[in-house]
Formats: C-alpha cells, structure tokens, sequence
C-alpha cells in the first residue's frame, strides 16, 4: 500500500469504556502496534470505579497520540460512542471497545478499500470471537462481516439485514458518511440502526482476512446488551424494526428502498418470502408509472403485520454489540 504522507490521512480511534481495567492495556497496546501509525486514540472513560483511569493515564503519558477524558458520571454506552465520535477530528474513524484486538494490519488494510473505492462508506474485515480467558472461534458465515457492493441502497439493506454481521460498527469509516447519520440512537439496537443509515450511504467494503478479534461474553443476556445503552432502555425487537424503517425513510431517496430495502428483508425468510418479494418488485415497479403503488403499499403493510415480529426475532439476535 502507498500510505498518504503524514499529516494527509489522519485516522482517529475513538475507545468508549467502563470498567475495562481486565482488557483495557491489551486493546491499546495493539492500536499502537497497528503498521498505520498516523493515529488519535482518543478514551472516554464512563466513569468506571476500577482502575481503567491509571492505567489509561499512564500509557496517555507515554503516547502522545492517546487522549483520556474521564466522565463525571455514567451517560450510557450509547452516548459514549457518540461523545468519542464528536471530540475526534479525522477524516476517518473507528470505535475500539475497549477489549477487542486486532491485527497490526487492520487500519491499513481497511483504509486501503477506503482510498481504492471513494463509493465505500465503511470497511472492516472478517471475524473470530475471543473468549474472556483468550481462545479464538471463527464465526459462522452468516455471522461475518457482510461485504455490501451494490449501488443500489435497498440491495445493500438487504445484504446487511439478512445478515446478523453487526460487528460492521468496529470498522474503518468515513467520518463524512457518519456526519449524514443520526450516530448512537437512545434505543434497543443503536448500532444495528446506525449500519442501516450507513448501508443506505454507501458500500461496505471487506478484507478477507481474519484481522479483527471480537471478544465475546456468553454469560451475558441481551437485557444486559440492552441496559448498558441506557438505563430505560429494554429489548424490542418490535421497536428496532420500527427504529430500522424511520432510519431507512431518512435516507430514502425514492420509494424503492424504503418500501423493497426496509419493509421486505425484515419479514422473514423462506422461499416462499423470496418469491413474494420478487413478485412485489416487478409488480410495483410496473404499477408505479399508472399511480397504483398503493396497492402494494396496502399488500406489504397486511403481509407485514403477520410476518414482522417473528422475522425480526429471528434475523436479529443479540442486536446490540456495545460494551
């Protein structure tokens, strides 16, 4: 890869934690080992009662690169996220949790998509899930990373709903596409809401390889995925669908992806649904010059009411990845 000179191409690393003192000093460890070394790690410590402070403060005084800012008291996961994204200032970026690893190449692998596709929007790479105690798992094709190439927004909606690569929200993205997005919404799910605003702005981009390292806790309970984001918030997978289609209509230009992208993918699966939704396409494709759309509008939102809950229950388990 031909690296842009210093001081062209500045990637900002946000590191949003709470008590991560366990796995804190490994995360940043392999940040500064990363072989793109023109980086900000900036860390917003949500007022952890474990000794995450001192050991962030002390490696801040041995990098200049690293920046810690301690909150005075909890404001949630999901305004944390946020709060790291807003006091960053380079053209790309990238949340780190605080216990995840990565490979030395994984910012200059997935800058290098960035440079090559100026259509890209985010890019990462595949997975392997590491346990509490270090051993590595690969995942299941349906739970990687999804690479979305389309132009079409509604296709790369559907490529990333009938996916559960959610892990996406850890890649390399382009501080100008999160701008357009409404970042970490106060809701069940907000990074699964946020990688649809993203999938509707531009392709996702996918390094083959294994570089990124995904810890992963099975004692944990999606109730407890959906309290760190707030204290009021609960699992509904209702309630994301729903977050998911207001989302969708935001960036909606036309009604294609809004009604095919959005509404379709979440109701389901089976050959029966694919079949349905071919037939949808065509036929209100056909009917959209006579004005009798609604029509289908009307099929879509009967079928929808049947199959919706059950679909999104299915295609999105453990929606949210914030720790």
């Amino acid at each position: 890869m031909n690296l842009p000179p210093v001081g062209a191409e500045l990637v900002s690393i946000g590191v949003p934690v709470f008590n991560g003192a366990a796995f804190i000093a490994d995360a940043l460890s392999a940040l500064q080992r990363q072989t793109y070394q023109h980086l900000e790690i900036f860390i917003s410590d949500n007022a952890s009662d474990d000794s995450t402070g001192s050991i962030c403060e002390a490696m801040a005084a041995e990098d200049r690169r690293i920046e810690y800012v301690r909150q005075t008291k909890n404001i949630g996961a999901s305004q944390n996220f946020n709060f790291v994204f807003r006091s960053t200032s380079g053209p790309y970026f990238m949340w780190a949790a605080h216990d995840d690893m990565w490979h030395p190449k994984y910012i200059e692998s997935c800058l290098e998509l960035l440079l090559s596709d100026p259509k890209a929007v985010l890019a990462g790479s595949s997975v392997r899930f590491l346990s509490p105690s270090g051993t590595c798992k690969d995942l299941p094709l349906q739970a990687d990373n999804p690479e979305l190439l389309s132009d079409d927004p509604a296709r790369r909606l559907s490529g990333l709903l009938t996916r559960h690569g959610w892990r996406s929200i850890y890649g390399l993205m382009r501080r100008s596409a999160l701008q357009q997005t409404q970042l970490f919404r106060p809701c069940y799910g907000p990074d699964v809401v946020l990688l649809a605003e993203l999938a509707m702005l531009g392709r996702f981009r996918n390094v083959p390889q294994k570089l990124f390292f995904y810890r992963r806790y099975d004692d944990r309970t999606e109730e407890d995925r959906a309290s760190s984001v707030a204290p009021d918030v609960r699992v509904s997978h209702m309630d994301l669908a729903m977050t998911i289609l207001k989302a969708a209509h935001e960036h909606a230009r036309g009604w294609r992806p809004l009604l095919f992208g959005a509404v379709t993918v979440l109701l389901g699966s089976g050959s029966w649904n694919r079949k349905f939704v071919r037939q949808y396409r065509s036929a209100a494709t056909a009917h959209w010059q006579r004005r009798r759309w609604f029509r289908w509008v009307g099929t879509i939102a009967v079928y929808g009411f049947f199959r919706l809950y059950s679909g999104v229950r299915r295609r999105l388990p453990y929606a949210t990845q914030l720790r």
